[in-house]
């Protein structure tokens, strides 16, 4: 892989590594993903999944999304619910 396109892998990478962070910080002021999987009915490790963008499920996004007062898009703005 070239260097450059490395890099910008990286740096996606770190971005979306530190939105999730913020996320997971704000989901700890309103109960953690712990409240969040078990409202769902899904597993803890199924969100955190979610929020680093592993796995884009839309029912789990607008759940967090919803309980920290954000839009989705506003949290996953490079992936977009259609």
């Amino acid at each position: 892989m070239p260097i450059f396109l490395l890099r910008s892998v990286l740096s996606c990478a770190i971005k979306l590594g530190m939105e999730a962070k913020k996320i997971t910080r704000e989901l700890k002021k309103v109960g953690g993903v712990k409240s969040i999987a078990q409202k769902l009915g899904v597993k803890q490790p199924t969100v955190s999944q979610v929020i680093h963008g592993i796995r884009p499920n839309p029912r789990i996004r607008e759940a967090i999304a919803q309980s920290i007062n954000k839009q989705v898009s506003d949290l996953w703005p490079e992936q977009e619910e259609s």
